[in-house]
């Protein structure tokens, strides 16, 4: 599981992924922490439109082993508050936005 601040232009929301299937060691690499232990927020820079030359792609790409991993992103806080409000910013912040655009976001990690 990796915890951490994701983000998107000016907007954050603390989640923490849980790897569901392809390759591990890919989510240990791109995901580690800095040399001094803190954790770099994962900055979702592009967005990718979902249209069908582009979906085929990542199909294609999830076909093989070592180019895919999948996660599930959930809110996650202090307390209970903490949760529904980093909920809330994933949902309207990110969810909402990219719905909005028809597109997916893309991280760069590697």
């Amino acid at each position: 599981m990796w915890q951490g601040l994701l983000a998107v232009k000016n907007h954050t929301a603390a989640s923490q992924m849980h790897f569901l299937s392809g390759d591990q060691d890919l989510v240990r690499e791109a995901l580690a922490p800095n040399p001094d232990g803190t954790i770099p927020p994962l900055k979702i820079s592009k967005r990718m439109r979902l249209e069908e030359a582009h979906l085929m792609e990542v199909a294609g790409m999830m076909q093989m082993p070592r180019e895919h991993s999948v996660l599930l992103a959930l809110p996650c806080g202090r307390d209970r508050d903490d949760v529904l409000r980093q909920s809330g910013k994933l949902r309207y912040q990110f969810i909402t936005y990219f719905h909005s655009k028809d597109a997916a976001g893309v991280a760069n990690i590697l």
